[in-house]
């Protein structure tokens, strides 16, 4: 599909695969207020509680060159998206790069956390070892929690690569740490007084030199699993990479489960790029830096405590040096069967038409295929319609429901060059209704108290209680619950 304009693309889309009810659309840019040239956005994002966290790594907050900073973008009540609040390491200076990662967790009231990475953070004397900050939303304000940093922390550990949050349980990834940049993943966990301490830290078996362990990382919503991208593990052949997954057992630590790795892998594969779980299901990204950058993702499924691969992924439109499979994002269906369960591919480097590394995302959905046994099928690919060339678009994603949220790492915006951005795109229909649908009290509308999915007299009940009080049912965020909170929650009742 390469040498057509975006639009004739799109178009072809519609008739060659299966469609949605409506078409994927994208919803709004999201644009830090401060955005200066070569700030970077987008490089890593994360999402959760009607909110989008975007990392700006190579920003220059306060005129501090390449001290990072990383904004939250909060979802409103009428759709519309408003920067919240810049978050900053207290302790950040020259070159720190805070933003490289980012993770999210919670619903929007005062279980809200975020996780940032800075992975050129020294610790001490320590140069390169690498940081991450925590902070948590105390449902007025972010107030910055606590700052982490590995128990041993190493020269160019780059600790923070990577991070992962779910609770009180936090992960980083230290990809270069150990012997030979085995790479290593640190559990943190928040204790009953509100201290944050290293609880594990966890090496793969057998580690090897280069296995660059802690790549990309990623935890199930319960907390229950760990999974970490291992690029430069020799699981298949040399540098075929593998993902390293970890079970929590019932003492609370975590223990090795499985190593998986793409059934065709073969040497430079790079499997464990990037790393996804949403339950029973796992997304892992083979980005071949080092091989042929077409790229290409799996998706396994745990059965029976096994997991296996379920299907591959390739782009339709797939070339030299797209870097397919660099980011993904999973997102697990109603239906316990698995129909309806989504991943998306990021293809940062995507040339369209004669646009090179404009980027693009694929959606793949797993639907009745005509023998009635579910399979998976490429149902769309998302291209910015003002798309320039090194763009990255789809550098990072993450799933907020039926929204996705995709990193433009140098998109230029109102004028100025590489400032980056996060663009918000319709992707999912799950119940035909021509427009994003709640689910787990992270999407619209807002007015899902309890987090089942659904606004019904559960929902209808917490606002009553909460009448005249500030918190999670003021959903017009003016600070007491009331006439209007109840309207928006009786004009969201049963979607």
């Amino acid at each position: 599909m390469r040498g057509l304009l975006p639009i004739v693309l799109l178009v072809l889309l519609a008739f060659a695969l299966p469609a949605l009810a409506m078409p994927p659309a994208p919803l709004a840019t999201l644009i830090a207020p401060d955005a200066a040239q070569g700030d970077e956005a987008g490089r890593a994002i994360a999402a959760a509680g009607r909110r989008v966290l975007v990392g700006a790594p190579s920003g220059n907050p306060d005129g501090v060159v390449n001290r990072g900073s990383a904004w939250v973008h909060r979802l409103e009540a009428d759709g519309s998206w408003a920067p919240e609040v810049r978050l900053l390491d207290p302790a950040g200076a020259t070159n720190h790069e805070f933003g490289s990662s980012v993770a999210m967790d919670g619903r929007g009231d005062g279980t809200m956390v975020a996780v940032v990475g800075a992975l050129r953070k020294p610790v001490g004397a320590v140069a390169g070892a690498g940081g991450a900050s925590i902070f948590r939303f105390d449902g007025k304000a972010w107030v910055h929690e606590a700052s982490l940093a590995a128990g041993d922390p190493a020269a160019n550990a780059e600790f923070g690569r990577s991070v992962a949050v779910r609770g009180d349980t936090a992960v980083v990834g230290a990809w270069k740490a150990g012997f030979g940049q085995a790479g290593a993943v640190y559990v943190f966990r928040r204790g009953a007084n509100g201290a944050w301490s290293q609880a594990q830290k966890l090496v793969a078996p057998a580690a090897g030199s280069g296995d660059a362990l802690g790549t990309a990382l990623a935890m199930d919503a319960t907390g229950e699993r760990i999974v970490a991208g291992a690029w430069g593990r020799d699981a298949a052949a040399t540098n075929s990479g593998a993902a390293i997954v970890w079970k929590r057992s019932a003492t609370g630590t975590y223990a090795f489960e499985a190593e998986l790795v793409g059934g065709d892998a073969i040497a430079n594969d790079e499997c464990g790029r990037g790393v996804a779980i949403d339950g029973d299901l796992l997304a892992l990204g083979s980005w071949p830096f080092f091989g042929n950058g077409v790229g290409k993702a799996y998706a396994f499924r745990l059965a029976s405590g096994v997991w296996q691969e379920e299907a591959k992924f390739v782009a339709p439109d797939g070339a030299t040096d797209d870097y397919f499979g660099f980011s993904v994002a999973v997102a697990r269906g109603d239906d316990a069967s698995g129909i309806g369960d989504r991943i998306a591919c990021g293809a940062w480097a995507d040339d369209i038409g004669a646009t090179t590394n404009q980027g693009s995302v694929w959606l793949f959905e797993r639907s009745n295929a005509k023998s009635g046994a579910p399979a998976w099928q490429a149902t769309a690919q998302l291209v910015a319609d003002d798309g320039e060339g090194s763009d990255y678009f789809g550098f990072s994603l993450a799933w907020l429901c039926d929204m996705l949220a995709i990193g433009a790492r140098f998109d230029d915006t109102n004028g100025t060059l590489t400032t980056g951005s996060a663009r918000i795109w319709w992707a999912a229909d799950r119940n035909g209704s021509g427009t994003p649908d709640a689910c787990a009290g992270e999407g619209l509308p807002a007015a899902d108290l309890d987090g089942d999915g659904r606004v019904n007299a559960a929902d209808l009940a917490i606002l009553l209680g909460a009448w005249g009080s500030d918190g999670a049912a003021d959903l017009d965020g003016d600070g007491a619950v009331g006439a209007t909170d109840l309207g928006i929650l009786l004009g969201a009742w049963s979607r």
